[in-house]
């Protein structure tokens, strides 16, 4: 009879700032993560998402959004941790371009981490990390919504999310390993619910072969839900990430996962807590009786509700109308955007961009072939 395996898993882990030069001056586990220490330490594998490159070198590549980086010393604190399987397919991994790369999987290796998820090329990215626990073979596939981190034909990075090789990988695994589990970095920043397009995807992963699915990247916590025996964590927001007086409060919660794998099933236990809150950079782990337990149960309960979904997702998009629609596809600048906001002035667009023009971008980024000649051309612009 097999016996059961406890694979624990958290979300997106940052070390900068304060949060990184407290773990570099000789901290102790539970000083850092309450309660959390023993279930880490306990665990048959404990894995969390490391949301940076290790590195000294200040080369930061030329994106949109911030460029992390942290000291590579911060591996041995992964290992005194507990954490025996470190995630890189993250949008921030390639932050610091090749060298900073190289410098993390070379710090990570010095202190016997386990990795999955990025690599010097896009062939080594791809790679799932098997693991025999209890005379289980475990196969663990990690990827990324494809952003500036993502390793292609040109260079190294994070194994970029694209349904077809997800899926190849998923079978190849499946072949040799007794169960899948499945790590992604994606969905929408902020949104505690899956879109309609990203449920699909991921259940999709559950119908070829995921015998799990757990995903974080937006900063909040999501739900979760059980579909076709494969438990799918939509989100489990940031484990260790400081965030500024600025940031939503759902930058300072999450969960964490204890699956349970025997025979069977795969059953779980989550754990949420809140991180870095009001400038203690630590972990509070909440009980089950918390609000912020209710929380993740009622949001899982609304997973059930497709027109809730699909309505929640649409009020999301109406929040980011003005910054996608003049930011991002008409190109105006910031304080261009601000005086649109103020003056009321969005529902006037029309006057500036013709719907034929709006249409031929749309259908550059919907229709296969012409996305496929877009996405050439500009990638040789940006050399």
């Amino acid at each position: 009879m097999m016996q059961r395996i406890n694979i624990f898993i958290s979300g997106d882990f940052c070390p900068v700032g304060d949060l990184e030069e407290k773990l570099l001056n000789d901290f102790e586990p539970h000083e850092i993560y309450d309660g959390l220490s023993n279930i880490i330490q306990n665990a048959d594998i404990s894995i969390t998402n490391l949301e940076c490159p290790l590195t000294l070198v200040n080369d930061p590549i030329n994106k949109f959004g911030y460029n992390f980086k942290s000291n590579p010393k911060i591996a041995k604190v992964l290992k005194k941790s507990k954490f025996n399987l470190v995630t890189l397919a993250n949008n921030h991994i390639y932050d610091q371009g090749e060298k900073g790369l190289k410098d993390t999987i070379e710090s990570l290796e010095k202190y016997d981490l386990n990795y999955v998820g990025a690599g010097e090329t896009l062939r080594d990215a791809q790679k799932p990390f098997f693991v025999n626990i209890k005379n289980q073979k475990l196969a663990f596939l990690n990827f990324a919504e494809v952003e500036f981190s993502c390793a292609n034909e040109s260079h190294g990075g994070a194994n970029p999310m694209n349904l077809i090789d997800n899926v190849h990988q998923i079978k190849y695994a499946k072949k040799d390993a007794d169960k899948v589990i499945v790590i992604i970095h994606g969905g929408h920043e902020y949104h505690h619910y899956p879109s309609p397009k990203t449920r699909k995807r991921y259940r999709f992963f559950a119908e070829s072969g995921a015998d799990a699915i757990v995903a974080h990247h937006t900063h909040c916590i999501g739900g979760y839900e059980i579909y076709e025996g494969a438990p799918i964590f939509y989100s489990l927001g940031n484990f260790l990430f400081p965030g500024s007086e600025k940031q939503n409060k759902s930058w300072f919660e999450g969960y964490g996962v204890n699956l349970k794998v025997d025979e069977k099933a795969i059953d779980f236990e989550i754990f949420p807590y809140t991180q870095c809150k009001n400038h203690d950079i630590s972990i509070e782990l909440k009980s089950k009786e918390s609000e912020l337990y209710s929380q993740i149960e009622k949001i899982s309960d609304e997973l059930e509700n497709d027109e809730f979904i699909k309505i929640k997702f649409k009020q999301y998009i109406e929040g980011k109308r003005e910054e996608v629609f003049l930011g991002r596809i008409a190109g105006y600048r910031r304080s261009t955007i601000y005086v649109f906001r103020k003056l009321g002035m969005f529902k006037f667009l029309k006057l500036f961009m013709r719907k034929k023009d709006i249409s031929f971008i749309k259908q550059m980024m919907t229709c296969q072939a012409h996305q496929e000649i877009a996405i050439e051309i500009l990638k040789d612009y940006l050399k």
